[in-house]
């Protein structure tokens, strides 16, 4: 190259201009990228962070239903942990109906009827309500479906005449069955309470006999006598083993 091309001064100038301006569009060139290069690493970011909440949506999901398909209600099984009352009763014969209009809708020929099982932990309560349930669940039974009973913790008074409802009868190895006399609030004239005695000997008549009937195939038989002793006057307490040994359940577990 002529000498006089290197050394011009304004040809000198002006290739350090261009050499800065290449210099400056590269250097805005590397800055591009960088910010490209961040803007990538921020969508990728926000993509797994979608991912991961993606994921646990699904988990959360999948979570909800397997609890879902494990809750009692999927595989018929009601408690009842209150007294019984015309409120308890009510619900109880609510979800049953409902449980049983579905299984009959949807069953196929070949399909068994549902299974049922009420766990019983309660004081008793009301008897006339208890009777109700206790009628409601025979058309259970003459539907086809079977019934479970089950006490835990305790069966007690109306409890524990609904516990003898079950085509299988169970109690918890460290649970309780409770039977007493028939107990109503009496008021008025001489001979309306004279009345109301006497039914309410009747009923405690058919008490006994609900037991005695289930007594009858049991390692030690109660009479109907003994069974009518057994209960009078107090508060008639039974462990699993004697409830079991008197035929009052079928399975201790």
């Amino acid at each position: 190259m002529p000498e006089n091309e290197t050394t011009d001064p304004l040809l000198v100038a002006a290739n350090i201009r261009k050499a800065d301006a290449e210099a400056d569009a590269a250097l805005a060139q590397a800055r591009l990228h960088d910010a490209n290069a961040a803007k990538a690493l921020h969508e990728a970011e926000g993509h797994r962070h979608n991912a991961a909440m993606m994921a646990l949506s699904i988990a959360d999901a999948e979570r909800a239903s397997a609890a879902a398909a494990a809750a009692d209600v999927r595989h018929h099984v009601y408690t009842i942990d209150t007294e019984i009352s015309e409120a308890s009763v009510g619900k109880a014969i609510r979800v049953i109906t409902e449980w049983m209009r579905v299984d009959e809708a949807t069953r196929g020929d070949n399909d068994l009827p549902c299974q049922i099982e009420i766990r019983l932990c309660s004081p008793g309560g009301s008897l006339i309500d208890g009777m109700y349930l206790w009628d409601f669940l025979a058309r259970v039974k003459a539907r086809g479906h079977r019934l479970r009973t089950v006490a835990y913790g305790y069966a007690a008074s109306m409890a524990g005449i609904l516990l003898q409802a079950g085509d299988e009868r169970v109690i918890g190895a460290e649970s309780w069955l409770m039977i007493h006399e028939v107990a109503f609030g009496m008021s008025g004239k001489t001979s309306v309470i004279e009345d109301r005695t006497e039914w309410v000997k009747k009923v405690q008549d058919r008490v006994a006999k609900i037991f005695y009937d289930k007594s009858r195939n049991a390692p030690k038989p109660m009479t109907l006598a003994a069974i009518k002793k057994g209960f009078e006057r107090k508060d008639w307490w039974l462990d699993s083993a004697e409830a079991l040994e008197r035929g009052f359940v079928d399975v201790v577990e």
